[in-house]
């Protein structure tokens, strides 16, 4: 596996995850052998990822009105968690941001620094997100209350 190679090199050289426990949470195994610039592709992967989540909390916070989902959805939270919920938020959009700006330096050094960075981040992010995701979850396996969802949106 070339890719695993190249990268063995570059996480010598700058500290990096290892190559297991980058790709357990970013699958980056499936990223080009040809690729020149493996760090800039595992900062893409990266933000992928992270900016699914981006979506769904966004969606918590300002729900589409148009969509029987997000109205549905945006409910099971109380004010309190929404506060939580925009704070997870904040701190996956400055990764996304960090992210845009190197993508302008295209510097190695800091590619790595936000990988490493990114990859302690988001385990502790991964965490936090967790009983979100599941209240998002156990919402939907609950006996609906379709006549009355139904009635408030429409």
């Amino acid at each position: 596996m070339e890719i695993k190679k190249r990268y063995s090199q570059l996480q010598k050289k700058h500290s990096l995850p290892t190559f297991d426990e980058i790709d357990h949470e970013f699958e980056i195994n499936s990223i080009e052998e040809d690729s020149s610039f493996i760090l800039r592709e595992i900062r893409r992967r990266m933000v992928e990822r992270i900016e699914e989540y981006s979506k769904i909390f966004e969606e918590i916070i300002q729900p589409d009105t148009n969509s029987f989902r997000s109205m549905s959805e945006c409910r099971v939270f109380k004010d309190e968690d929404k506060h939580e919920i925009f704070n997870i938020y904040k701190n996956i959009m400055i990764i996304i941001r960090s992210a845009q700006i190197i993508s302008l330096e295209r510097d190695e050094n800091k590619e790595a620094k936000f990988i490493n960075s990114v990859f302690q981040n988001w385990m502790r992010i991964k965490k936090e997100l967790m009983p979100y995701l599941e209240k998002l979850e156990k919402s939907w396996e609950k006996e609906s209350e379709m006549d009355e969802t139904i009635g408030y949106l429409g």
